[in-house]
């Protein structure tokens, strides 16, 4: 607990009560007493400059100017996301003090470390999902497969042969493998890496043989990697030239990042409406669909509903493929 790393960090992003370009003001809800007259604090668990700080900047400025007061990013980074959601999950719920939860934190810990401290079915009020990102399917430029279907033909004539790349044991890529394996049948070996820059780079350098992940669209694009498929439902604005995993012979195959914001439980309806109202307002706006774009995701915005019903089918999605696939914490 005493690493620096673990350490939070603070930056104020934008004194509320100011006006946005486009005219977006602060409306009666910084007024209506649903909200203590305080800064509000998201918690990140990942360092600057990791997703769910950037995604958090992009919408806390507008969410600011909606509520009428600070609002200031807290990087809590480590233990696999569990940190930030345990600092929020004790945290007093009055609303100051928000998640930046993702699909990591909500629907795979649980199934994987079972020593978490915090129960992401119970200890948080979901707010909205902010933004997604479908990742890509990419594989080297020599590797003979052009297509979904060829590169499980390919993996099934050379049973374990094939290996692909994750940031590591129980992140989304991992998963996302490991759930394209159980779907096709073919028999590969992960390999984790520290980082997803390390696994992207050993696909580029052809350590490994294919590997899902967002990072590498700009390499597909400027042909450092072939590019095979997404693996949203439908075929993403990202890359609408890409087809879907799901088109290309498995139609229940889906696997995005998400990330939103949530609150700690027994947080006041009055309060949670509030925040929900200026969440999904700010998400409404061009500029922040624009930003997320930018970065690779998509723009959401959902309801509380919506994020829970989310939140549910994911834990047991992943649940079943964390079974299968025998992932184990550490």
């Amino acid at each position: 607990m005493n690493n620096p790393m673990n350490r939070p960090t603070r930056r104020r992003l934008l004194v509320g009560g100011g006006l946005l370009a486009g005219g977006l003001a602060a409306p009666a809800l910084a007024q209506s007493g649903a909200l203590p007259d305080r800064p509000i604090r998201i918690v990140c668990p990942h360092g600057p400059g990791g997703a769910s700080d950037t995604w958090a900047r992009i919408v806390a400025e507008p969410m600011a100017a909606l509520l009428g007061r600070p609002v200031v990013i807290e990087n809590k980074p480590g233990a696999s996301t569990m940190l930030a959601a345990e600092t929020v999950a004790r945290a007093r719920a009055d609303g100051t003090t928000l998640l930046m939860g993702s699909v990591t934190t909500l629907s795979i810990n649980p199934s994987i470390f079972p020593n978490i401290r915090y129960d992401a079915a119970k200890d948080f009020a979901p707010l909205s999902i902010v933004a997604t990102a479908p990742m890509a399917l990419a594989v080297p430029n020599d590797l003979p497969a052009r297509d979904v279907a060829e590169l499980v033909a390919l993996a099934k004539a050379r049973p374990g042969a094939l290996n692909y790349g994750s940031p590591g044991a129980g992140t989304s890529p991992h998963l996302t493998g490991a759930l394209f394996a159980s779907m096709t049948g073919a028999q590969v070996v992960h390999v984790p890496y520290r980082t997803a820059a390390e696994s992207e780079v050993a696909l580029m350098q052809n350590e490994i043989h294919f590997a899902f992940s967002g990072g590498y669209l700009p390499g597909i694009r400027a042909g450092r990697v072939r590019g095979l498929a997404m693996t949203s439902l439908r075929r993403s604005a990202l890359a609408p030239e890409l087809p879907t995993v799901a088109e290309q012979g498995l139609p229940e195959f889906e696997s995005s990042v998400w990330n939103g914001l949530l609150a700690p439980a027994g947080t006041p309806e009055e309060t949670l409406a509030a925040l929900v109202n200026a969440i999904r307002t700010a998400c409404q706006r061009p500029e922040v669909a624009r930003s997320f774009a930018q970065v690779g995701a998509e723009v959401v915005g959902s309801s509380p509903q919506d994020f829970a019903a989310t939140m549910t089918g994911e834990r047991a999605k992943w649940a079943q493929v964390i079974r299968d696939a025998g992932v184990r914490a550490g």
